[in-house]
C-alpha cells in the first residue's frame, strides 16, 4: 500500500514461523520508531452478527464460487450465528453476538470480520497510515511499527476503540521490546531487530511425561519440537545454548524426556538448523497406536522405574501392525 504501509494476506495457520518471516524481511527500522501491538477484546463473541454476515458476503461474492454455492454458504452462516444456543444450569440461551467459541468457522469468520474493518478504517485513514511502517495481524492479535508521534498513536487507539461499541482494542508499545505470541521483538539503537523467546508469567511448560501411554514417537517428538521452537525465535546465536541447558534440565527434572531422546533431539537441531524453514516428509509407520489407560492402584506398588519400564513395554507391545494388501 501507499505511504510505506504493507498489507500482509491474512491466513488461517499464520503463526510464530510465519511471524518470524516477517520480523527478517523488515531487519531493520527507524531508529526512533515504536513497537506496537494490539489486542481485540473478546473479539469471538464481540462480532456483530450483521456485520459478520455482511463481511463474509463481500470476501465469498469476490471470490470464483458459484452464486448458488455462495448463498449455500451464507445461509449456513446466518445458522450458525443466530440458532447457536447453549445450556447452562437447566436453562437453554441462544447467542444473540459473536460466534461460539471452538466453532470450526470462527477463525475464518472473524478474520473477514477484521478484514472488513481494516479495509474500512485502518488501511485507508490518512491520517494514520503515513505512520505506520508495517501492519500484520493473525485474527485478533496485531503488530505494527509505529514511526511518528506518541501523541498520534494514543490518538489512533482511541479512534479504533470509537467506531464500533463491541469492538474495542488494548494497545501496548515500547520504543526498545515488545511480545506478540511467544516472540520478543527486540530493537537496538540503530533499528536493528532482533527476536527472542517469551513465554507468560503463568506459564509453567508442563508436557507430557516421557514415561506416558503415548506411542514413542510421540514422546521423541516432543523435545525435539521444543528445540526446534528455540532455536528458531532465538536470533542471538549467543544466547541460544542457555535456553536449550534450561529446557534440557526442565524437561529431565520433571521426566518429560530421557537423557538418551534429549540428546538425540539436541544433535538434530544444530544438524539441521539451516534447514528449519524447509518442510520436511514424515515416512508412514506401518502400525495403529493404542493408548492403554492403567489404574493408579495396579501400579501404586512397584518402584518408579519398574513403573516406568512397565509403561514402556505395554506401549510397544500394543503397537499393533495394520494389515497391508
Amino acid at each position: 500500500m501507499a505511504n510505506g504501509m504493507h498489507r500482509i494476506k491474512i491466513i488461517r495457520d499464520a503463526d510464530t514461523g510465519h511471524f518470524l518471516n516477517v520480523i527478517m524481511q523488515l531487519n531493520t527500522i527507524p531508529p526512533d520508531s515504536l513497537l506496537v501491538t494490539m489486542d481485540v477484546n473478546s473479539l469471538y463473541t464481540s462480532i456483530s452478527n450483521e456485520k459478520g454476515i455482511t463481511a463474509a458476503k463481500s470476501l465469498l461474492e469476490s471470490s470464483t464460487l458459484s452464486t448458488n454455492l455462495v448463498q449455500l454458504c451464507l445461509d449456513l452462516l446466518r445458522l450458525v450465528s443466530y440458532e447457536n444456543f447453549f445450556l447452562y444450569e437447566d436453562t437453554y440461551y441462544i447467542q444473540q453476538q459473536g460466534t461460539a467459541m471452538g466453532s470450526n468457522v470462527a477463525p475464518a469468520y472473524a478474520n473477514a470480520y477484521m478484514n472488513a474493518f481494516e479495509l474500512n478504517f485502518v488501511y485507508t485513514d490518512d491520517r494514520f497510515k503515513q505512520h505506520i511502517q508495517c501492519y500484520h495481524r493473525c485474527i485478533d492479535n496485531i503488530f505494527f511499527i509505529w514511526a511518528g508521534p506518541t501523541e498520534t498513536l494514543v490518538t489512533f487507539h482511541e479512534t479504533l476503540n470509537g467506531i464500533y461499541l463491541e469492538l474495542q482494542f488494548t494497545m501496548h508499545y515500547d520504543s526498545k521490546q515488545i511480545s506478540f505470541l511467544d516472540t520478543l521483538i527486540c530493537k537496538n539503537n540503530q533499528g536493528h531487530l532482533s527476536t527472542d523467546l517469551y513465554s507468560k508469567p503463568t506459564d509453567c511448560n508442563s508436557l507430557l511425561h516421557y514415561f506416558s501411554s503415548h506411542p514413542k514417537a510421540t514422546r521423541n517428538s516432543l523435545p525435539r519440537s521444543q528445540f526446534t521452537r528455540v532455536s528458531k525465535i532465538v536470533s542471538d546465536p549467543d544466547i541460544l545454548p542457555m535456553y536449550v541447558d534450561t529446557l534440557s534440565q526442565h524437561s529431565i527434572s520433571l521426566r518429560m524426556a530421557c537423557f538418551t531422546c534429549m540428546e538425540s533431539s539436541f544433535d538434530r537441531m544444530f544438524t539441521s538448523q539451516q534447514h528449519l524453514p524447509n518442510a520436511r516428509t514424515t515416512p508412514q509407520i506401518n502400525s495403529r497406536p493404542f493408548i492403554c489407560l492403567i489404574e493408579n492402584d495396579i501400579m501404586k506398588g512397584l518402584p518408579t522405574p519398574v513403573h516406568e519400564i512397565a509403561l514402556e513395554s505395554i506401549v510397544q507391545l500394543l503397537m499393533v501392525p495394520l494389515k497391508t494388501e
